[in-house]
């Protein structure tokens, strides 16, 4: 029974009626609870994945800087650059914006991208064409 239902009725409406109304509206805050309590689970997970994967690219790009492979001034001058490929300056890449604008996430427009990426032959090992297969997956979609 809905509100319109019990309203039009009113006194009429049997005590059925209203037990299981309340039974419905006693369903719905437990399923809403639950619902609460996994997406708390969730975010909770997340942030754990990535403060772990913090940990991870920080201890990579100090090793990097240790071992001379990249200096930090030129990781901020790339992350800069990289940065713009989506059209935005804002700190963070959106490879599907940088998509849009007609580039990948290496910066390469679709036309020169396809230069650079000749089709495997054959006779190359599996893991050759098993790569070219997916590059040309992801180009697709």
């Amino acid at each position: 029974m809905d509100l319109f239902d019990a309203w039009w009725m009113g006194s009429r409406a049997s005590k059925g009626d209203v037990r299981d109304a309340k039974v419905a509206a006693r369903n719905a805050r437990r399923r809403a609870r639950n619902s609460r309590i996994r997406l708390k689970r969730r975010v909770e997970q997340l942030e754990e994945r990535q403060a772990y994967f913090a940990l991870v690219m920080a201890s990579i790009l100090e090793a990097l800087d240790e071992d001379g492979v990249i200096t930090r001034e030129r990781l901020r001058a790339l992350m800069e650059r990289v940065d713009l490929r989506d059209g935005t300056a804002d700190g963070r890449f959106d490879p599907e914006a940088a998509r849009e604008r007609g580039e990948d996430e290496r910066g390469l427009s679709d036309a020169s991208s396809a230069k650079k990426h000749r089709p495997v032959s054959e006779d190359a090992p599996a893991t050759s064409r098993s790569r070219a297969r997916r590059r040309s997956r992801r180009r697709r979609s």
